[in-house]
This record gives C-alpha cells, structure tokens and sequence, in this order.
C-alpha cells in the first residue's frame, strides 16, 4: 500500500520535538523556522538590571530577545526613559519602574528577608502589592485563584513583561495597516520593514514606542 510522504509542516515538529532535550538549542530553532517564514518575533528583554545600577550598568537583553531576528523589547517609565530595572531591548515599551528599597520593605518585608542582597538597591522591583501612589506601575487584568473564590481583577505590575505585549500588539497594527494600504498584490510588511517603522516613530535614544508616528509616518 502507498504511504503518504510527511509534509513540512510535520518535519519542523518533528525536529523541534527532537530539539526540545536541549533548551538553547530548541528555542534557537524555533526562532530560526518562524524568521523563516517572514514571522515578526517579539520578546521581553528582561529585568535583571536592579541589581547594576549601582555600578551604572545595564545588562544585554535575555535570550530570545537577544537573537538578531527578533524585537527586543526593554521597558520604559514615566519618563520616557529606559526603567531602571530593564535590560538593553531594541525598543522600549511601557513597564514601569523601580523604585527605593524603603518603598519594597514597606510592601514586601517578606521579600528582603528572602534576597537580602536587596537592601542596597536604589532601583528596587516593585510588584503587585502596589498600594498608595501607584504611578510608576502598569494596570494588569488577573485571574485571581485565592481563598475568595476564582475570577479575574486588576493588579499592579511593573517588568518588560508588560512592555513586550505592547509592542506586540503594535506590530500587529502594523502588519495590518501594511497589509490594508498595500497596492498591487503586495503581501504583509516584512519583519524588517516592522522593525524599522517601529524604530521610525520611536527615535528617542531609549526607542519607546509611538504607535500613531509608526502608522501614520513610518509605512513604507
């Protein structure tokens, strides 16, 4: 009898499946098919850089974020600026920002117990205990699982977390508008073509987002 040949499609998964024993590896191929087929790839550059900035150092984004096919995304403040707990990110996106250790060992006393490293810091990480002055914390739609009973409410967050479902979501935009202004058959932006748009209407030093200059002056 015949057998049907796998299709690429199969093929892929079954090599991601293979790859999966080796994490670097694995999300290293997974990064490569979707760059492949011209997919706009966003991450979350990370926060690890609290604890430099005492020494005035800001850290390279995380992996994947660090692969040169996808949008790194740091996380920016009130300001405008680069948040002081965020990684280097090829644009920057709302997120928050830290604040002094006073403020964290008034909200999370628990918190300095466990990372006693943490009591130097003037860029500490503040999280959804939030309470009183809030304003250097993003909004967060959650799904709440405590003794109270199971729905959804709002918490307050800070993290490049945040920022790169924002920049996500601009993209998204993007891809659309390219697609819906395009004439002549032409197919969706490219990656590269998002990038830059994205770039184009955030030309801050720090590159924070700016979703109506990105549409409405940066489409090719």
């Amino acid at each position: 009898s015949e057998t049907s040949q796998p299709d690429a499609g199969d093929t892929r998964r079954e090599v991601l499946d293979v790859l999966a024993r080796d994490q670097i590896a694995s999300l290293r191929t997974a990064v490569a098919f979707a760059a492949e087929e011209q997919i706009v790839i966003v991450a979350a550059a990370g926060t690890d850089s609290y604890l430099t900035t005492q020494e005035g150092l800001v850290l390279s984004p995380h992996y994947p974020a660090q692969y040169p096919s996808v949008i790194g995304v740091s996380a920016s403040n009130a300001l405008r600026q680069r948040s002081c707990f965020s990684n280097w990110g090829d644009v920057a996106a709302p997120g928050g920002d830290g604040g002094p250790v006073s403020i964290l060992a008034e909200q999370e006393p628990e918190l300095l117990d466990e990372y006693p490293e943490l009591q130097d810091l003037d860029c500490a990480p503040l999280s959804s205990t939030c309470s009183g002055d809030c304003s250097q914390a993003l909004i967060s739609l959650v799904y709440d699982q405590g003794p109270a009973g199971q729905g959804y409410g709002y918490a307050y967050w800070q993290g490049t977390s945040f920022s790169a479902p924002l920049a996500s979501g601009a993209a998204a935009l993007l891809l659309d508008a390219g697609l819906s202004h395009s004439c002549g058959g032409q197919a969706w932006l490219s990656p590269g073509q998002v990038f830059a748009a994205l770039r184009c209407g955030a030309p801050t030093p720090d590159g924070v987002i700016n979703i109506p200059a990105s549409l409405y002056r940066c489409l090719p």
